[in-house]
Order: C-alpha cells, then structure tokens, then sequence
C-alpha cells in the first residue's frame, strides 16, 4: 500500500512539473511576442523583454545561448547611452566569454554594442580593437572582408555620439579600410571612394576643411560617389573663400531626366554634436533644398541654450539626396529633427 501510495505521489509530481513547464513555455512565447510587437513603447519593450528574461531562465540553463540574446534583447530594450543598456551588454560579454572563449568570432556583436556605449576613450579603442583582432583571425588583416568590417566599426563608432575621441577612432578604422580596398580593389572602386568620403566627413565634422580635401579628390574616381564628394568640394571651397574652385566642382555632366515616381530625401551626412556630458535634447527645423544642403534652420525648442545651440550649429554641414517629383530635384521644406543626449556614468 505505501509503494502504491509512493507511486501515484511520483506521478503526480511529474504531472504537476510538466504542466508547470508547459504554462512557463506558454507565458514565454507570448512575453517574446509582446517584445517583437512593442513598436517604440519604451516602457512595453522594457517590460516585455525582462518577462522573457526572468521565464527564460526557468527554462532553458545558465549557460544556454537563449539566456545570453534574451540578455542582449533586454539591453537593446532600453534606451541609447543609458547605464541600463551599458550593464546589460556587459552581462551578456561576460555569459559569452565564458561559454565560447574568450577569441570567439560570437563575442564580435557584443563588443560592438558595448563599445557604441562606452564613453571613455580608451576603452572604447580596447574594446573595438578586440573586435577587430577577432574578426582579423578569422578572415586575414589584408581581406576585403576585413577591410569592411573596419568601416563597420568607423561608421558605427560616431553613430550616437560624435566626440574627438570617437571621430579618431572612426578615421583610424576608415583609413585601414581604405589601404586595403585600394591595394585589393584599385582607386577607382566603390568601396575605397566611400572609405575615404568617411575620412573625409570626420575632417569637416570638426571644421578641418583643408585636411578633408584630399581625401574627397580621392573619392572623385568612383562615379556612384563623385558627385557627394563634388558637393562636399563645393562647400570646403566656399568655406575656405574659394569660389572659382567651388564653382568648377559644381558644374557636373548634364544626365538625361528620366521620369520617376516621387523618391523621399535620403540623408547622405548626419554629423552630431559632441562633448555634451548630461541628458538633454533639441529640436530644429529646417529645409531640404534641391541641391540637398539644409537652408532657412530655425531651433525649434530644447532642453537648454547649449543643447539648442550645439545642434542647430552642425546642421548647416547636413547634406541630403533631395526629393525628386517627376525626375527633377525639389526643396523638402519643414524637415524636423530632435537629438536627445542621455550619457550615462560608468
């Protein structure tokens, strides 16, 4: 009778364990299914990743891959430069190191994101060159798979913020880039063009007009890039009260108009204000003109003079792909942008 009674026991035990299981699962699939569908709802997003997180670890193990991009989701979740996303990225390098090693081509994504939100410099470059001693073991430091994923690095280094420090290590990766694509591709290619259109931002992103000369010249063999580096010419040989040599790069071959449907304004150049060390942000408005630069800024609101001010100055080196109606390139008037700053403390 006391075996018998043992036996049901064990049984329901694992009855009631599997049911547990399955309403875990349940809750699971439908808190990813909440984050997929969160939208811009920071808060939802927040909300939604971390049920995952906590019901994730009830069902997978410790070590398990799920728990690290569970972990990784949840930082995602919160906002840019937040010390949130900071810790969470650190988290998920730490469960990775230690299940794949600590050279492991699965740890590169996560450097990445820990560097994109790291705010001293040095280890910001420790971290985005063990990235790229990674990825250049895998690939050759002399492969053009290397050559892209070091201008992965100089565009992602200045994507949140733009400070010197940054636009070094953003110039140091482009210039990599850039020796490897001439050396494997020839001047003329696509890739070393936009190499050294990068390198030739950042100089302008900090007012280094004449130094970002030769690196547009070099962008003018690449006939899918010639024509930004041309404007950027125009604009540097203004800036530099140059006008004869500004107009001979303004005048370019006549192309055929060729009838198309309306195509919104892409933007070419974005640069951000730097150096600003608290949360704040500014909104300003201005005018696409059909030749893409910005025209008539107006500082709409703002957090506070200098937020207002750092911004509305950088927008005048904006530069755009106009509009086009019907083939021909037409104004974009009432473009608004909002740059929010939230730098955390490490």
């Amino acid at each position: 009778m006391k075996l018998r009674s043992a036996f049901v026991l064990f049984f329901w035990v694992l009855n009631a364990s599997a049911i547990t299981e399955e309403i875990d699962f349940k809750r699971f699939n439908e808190a990813q299914k909440c984050f997929k569908e969160s939208g811009r709802d920071e808060n939802k997003r927040i909300r939604c990743a971390q049920d995952s997180l906590d019901l994730g670890k009830k069902i997978f193990k410790p070590t398990s891959k799920n728990i690290i991009t569970l972990t990784y989701n949840l930082a995602m979740a919160h906002p840019r430069l937040s010390s949130e996303r900071y810790i969470g990225f650190e988290r998920a390098l730490q469960m990775s190191e230690s299940k794949f090693g600590a050279d492991s081509i699965e740890l590169i994504d996560l450097l990445l994101a820990l560097a994109n939100e790291e705010m001293e410099n040095r280890y910001i470059n420790k971290l985005y060159d063990r990235a790229a001693d990674i990825f250049s073991e895998q690939t050759g430091e002399k492969s053009i798979s290397y050559a892209t994923f070091c201008m992965r690095i100089a565009e992602e280094s200045i994507l949140y913020l733009n400070t010197k420090g940054r636009l070094r290590t953003s110039s140091r990766y482009a210039e990599q880039a850039s020796k490897i694509f001439k050396e494997q591709l020839g001047s003329s290619s696509e890739d070393y063009a936009i190499a050294n259109l990068q390198l030739a931002k950042n100089q302008l992103s900090v007012r280094k007009y004449r130094k970002a000369i030769p690196y547009l010249e070099n962008a003018l063999d690449n006939i899918h890039v010639s024509k930004y580096a041309r404007g950027f010419l125009v604009t540097v040989y203004l800036k530099l009260d140059k006008p004869d040599l500004a107009n001979l790069y303004s005048e370019v071959p006549k192309a055929q108009v060729i009838k198309v449907e309306n195509i919104p304004y892409e933007v070419i150049f974005q640069n951000l204000p730097g150096g600003l060390s608290k949360k704040g942000w500014a909104t300003v408005q201005f005018t696409i003109s059909k030749l893409g630069r910005t025209d008539n800024i107006k500082v709409i609101d703002g957090s506070s003079r200098l937020h207002k001010r750092n911004l509305s100055k950088v927008v005048s080196n904006w530069r755009y792909k106009p509009a086009f109606v019907d083939g021909q390139p037409v104004d974009t008037p009432g473009v608004k942008y909002t740059y929010r700053w939230s730098v955390h403390k490490r």
